[in-house]
């Protein structure tokens, strides 16, 4: 199956699969259950959803997602209960 044909880079975390394309936008599918796609509500999608622009690299936990924009900041989505996020908490 195909899902896209300009797709620059992907992740896999446990229940979240990460695509980034090479315009820089990152999509997601699978679970959001702790947040992972940056979704507000917990969720399953069986279809992409866009989770950012402007991406360069992207990584995926277990239950959180990483990704480094272009402006050069890294972003922090999904489940902390080991401090993944680097939250402090």
């Amino acid at each position: 199956i195909i899902i896209d044909h300009e797709v620059a880079a992907a992740a896999v975390g446990a229940h979240h699969t990460l695509y980034l394309k090479i315009d820089g936008s990152l999509w997601g599918v699978g679970a959001n259950t702790h947040g992972q796609l940056g979704l507000d509500a917990p969720s399953i999608h069986a279809e992409p959803v866009p989770v950012a622009t402007d991406v360069a690299v992207v990584a995926a936990g277990r239950a959180h997602t990483l990704y480094l924009r272009t402006d050069g900041t890294l972003w922090a989505l999904g489940g902390n209960a080991h401090g993944q996020l680097g939250l402090g908490d």
